[in-house]
């Protein structure tokens, strides 16, 4: 019997593309920061892109949950050696495919440094066969959480009109910023009311970072408040397939389609594992 991520490994080609990776974060959590990295995994995967998406939440995992999925092995098995990678990779909608982790497991949260390269080196199976990799990070900016963010080619953070979550985004650049000079990062907006709203917080924001931490961010776009996003998450079912036409599933489609071709990038010569090794390693 062929495993679940058979299918990625014989697309896989010896070309020049390298992986794309993007981190989804947040300094906070009840943003929606889950539930926009599920669905725009879903509507990068059917823009016919390889995407894998990895729940980096490595003790409080829910990717799964959001998809109505039930995971029989996760990165734990990977960690522990029972299992390969392409073992616990789910298939999901659109050909999303789904690397789960652990759940109320402390342990998987504060990984010693020999699990972490036994991990790294394994994550590095998905080059050739994944055009972008979605990390879904834990909120906040623990270590494990700012070496995911630093070793991506890019960050997305995720806020909403919340001074609370505003408040956050800045922390989380304002760390960023102390590592490295530019922090390649961008802000989305989500549970906005328009794109006015949208814009002017970016604004604000924008301000602030430039005049206190002397780095830029870009305006990623937004979302639109949606009632139909919290149905959705309470069926376990993406709001973009249930409510295709809703006017979350919409905004984040604009979005989508910005991603898939994506502008000048400063190259980076390692590849993402090496990264993640390095970041780990100074955290």
């Amino acid at each position: 019997m062929q495993d679940q991520a058979s299918k990625l490994r014989d697309s896989a080609t010896a070309t020049d593309c390298r992986l794309r990776t993007i981190a989804i974060t947040s300094g906070k959590g009840g943003v929606g920061k889950t539930s926009l990295a599920v669905n725009l995994g879903l509507m990068l995967a059917g823009e016919g892109r390889r995407v894998a998406l990895l729940d980096g939440d490595m003790g409080l995992a829910n990717v799964d949950v959001m998809l109505g999925l039930t995971p029989e092995f996760t990165l734990r098995h990977v960690v522990e050696g029972q299992k390969e990678l392409h073992e616990i990779m789910l298939p999901g909608p659109n050909g999303l495919y789904v690397i789960p982790a652990s759940r109320g497991i402390e342990e998987m949260a504060h990984l010693a440094p020999a699990d972490q390269a036994a991990l790294l080196e394994r994550l590095g199976q998905l080059e050739g066969m994944v055009d972008i990799l979605l990390l879904d990070t834990a909120a906040g900016i623990s270590p494990n959480v700012l070496s995911l963010i630093l070793a991506a080619d890019e960050a997305i953070v995720v806020t909403s009109p919340e001074p609370t979550a505003i408040t956050d985004a800045y922390a989380v650049i304002k760390v960023l910023s102390r590592h490295r000079a530019d922090p390649r990062a961008g802000i989305l907006v989500n549970m906005a009311d328009g794109s006015a709203q949208a814009e002017e917080l970016f604004e604000e924001l924008r301000r602030v970072i430039r005049h206190f931490l002397k780095v830029d961010v870009r305006f990623v776009g937004h979302v639109l408040r949606d009632e139909c996003v919290g149905r959705a998450v309470c069926e376990q079912k993406p709001f973009s397939i249930c409510f295709p036409y809703a006017r979350a599933s919409r905004s984040l489609a604009d979005l989508a389609r910005t991603l898939v071709v994506p502008g000048p990038r400063e190259p980076q010569p390692e590849p993402f594992w090496d990264r993640m090794a390095h970041w780990a390693a100074q955290l």
